[in-house]
């Protein structure tokens, strides 16, 4: 076994995946490793299986990595319509709202394949992650006491997102459907990132290694 394999290896003994708090530290430590592998192609193939053993994505592990090698990371400045802003942020709170309500389609949906920025929005992600561990049912009135009241306008946005869907027979495909949005808004703003990065990058291996995870992203991206 390489010594890389064998350091994640120990690592991943040292943590209990199943518990969320324990596997954040997990990928931290894990991601430390890798970022000390010389081989591009290397670190790329340890993320991909660290990705599939905590079920994290890909781009968002990528990220994390680029933090610790001081790759930096240039928000492209880019004005965003209201109303695009308004309807990703809308089909988040429905996709958080079914996983509340325990609806059938989103039971098996992973809330950690999505990149969610809001806190209340992560911390519902926790939530769900937590209940489903210990087999508890999720009761949306209990968790109110979790956030501030300033949090609760957000928390009660979301709760309040299913009222003129739930209940229609297309209800699942409208859940599809934002999730279908979400995932692909997220692969646009990474491949924005990535350009932005490549346009600053002078290192000609690290530009390699950018312009195969931009070729990367802009497939998946034409699948949507």
């Amino acid at each position: 076994m390489p010594l890389v394999d064998f350091k994640i290896f120990n690592l991943k003994k040292k943590y209990d995946l199943k518990d969320t708090q324990s596997k954040r530290k997990y990928i931290a430590e894990a991601i430390k490793v890798i970022a000390d592998v010389s081989s591009n192609s290397e670190r790329e193939d340890l993320l991909r299986k660290l990705g599939k053993d905590t079920g994290t994505t890909f781009e968002s592990l990528q990220r994390d990595l680029n933090k610790i090698q001081g790759i930096e990371v240039v928000k492209p400045q880019v004005v965003e319509q209201t109303q695009s802003k308004d309807g990703l942020k809308n089909a988040e709170r429905l996709v958080l709202c079914a996983m509340l309500f325990n609806k059938s389609y989103a039971k098996s949906f992973n809330p950690y394949s999505i990149n969610f920025s809001d806190p209340v929005h992560l911390r519902i992600c926790d939530v769900v992650a937590e209940y489903r561990e210990e087999g508890k049912e999720i009761f949306p009135s209990t968790l109110a006491k979790l956030f501030s009241e300033e949090e609760l306008v957000e928390y009660n946005a979301i709760l309040a997102s299913g009222d003129n869907v739930f209940g229609l027979k297309s209800e699942d495909r409208f859940f599809n459907d934002c999730l279908h949005k979400i995932k692909k808004e997220s692969l646009s703003n990474d491949l924005k990132e990535l350009n932005a990065i490549f346009a600053k990058e002078t290192d000609t291996e690290k530009r390699k290694e950018i312009v195969k995870m931009i070729a990367d992203l802009t497939a998946k991206l034409a699948k949507y």
